[in-house]
């Protein structure tokens, strides 16, 4: 464990199950994908609540990949879209 790790309280994350397996599947791999090698992934879960609104889960995935240009940032939900850095580290991928 790295300082300041823990477990993340509990939470409950409503949605079909298979969609959000797929969706952490898409996220880890791109994380492991786009990394140099012997890069970090680091994966961090939290549960936080801002006044007067409900508790929210949130996912972070941190790496020492390639990136996403800023101008690329507009774009990354597109179906298919993958910005020029990704196309130059590998040609292969369907975004």
């Amino acid at each position: 464990d790295e300082a300041g790790a823990g477990t993340a309280p509990a939470a409950r994350v409503s949605g079909d199950p298979q969609r959000l397996r797929q969706l952490f599947m898409v996220v880890l791999d791109n994380a492991v994908r786009y990394s140099h090698p012997g890069g970090r992934i680091r994966v961090r879960a939290a549960v936080g609540r801002a006044a007067d609104e409900p508790a929210r889960w949130t996912l972070e995935v941190q790496d020492e990949g390639i990136g996403i240009a800023a101008e690329d940032l507009p774009h990354v939900f597109e179906r298919n879209f993958r910005g020029r850095a990704a196309r130059a580290h590998r040609p292969d991928g369907s975004g």
